[in-house]
């Protein structure tokens, strides 16, 4: 299970996630928060919290970075993760 979490400050929203992406609804789940941020310039997607991703999901066409390709130029999504 993924529970997402959305802070906006300005032109910057932070994606923070909790749980799992090893399913397609998680990855469906975070690609609809990702798309829903038009009007944000930056996106931080917080994996911090993420326990485990499945590879797969990831390069499917449901995955966050894939939807980006709807934005304009001028916006970047950056991921962070704990080491």
């Amino acid at each position: 299970m993924l529970a997402l979490r959305i802070e906006k400050i300005g032109e910057l929203a932070v994606v923070e996630c909790e749980g799992r992406v090893v399913r397609s609804e998680a990855a469906v789940k975070l690609r609809e928060a990702v798309t829903s941020l038009r009007n944000a310039r930056i996106i931080v997607l917080d994996l911090s919290e993420v326990r485990a991703i499945e590879s797969r999901g990831l390069r499917s066409r449901d995955a966050p970075v894939s939807a980006t390709m709807g934005f304009r130029p001028r916006h970047s999504i950056q991921a962070l993760q704990s080491y």
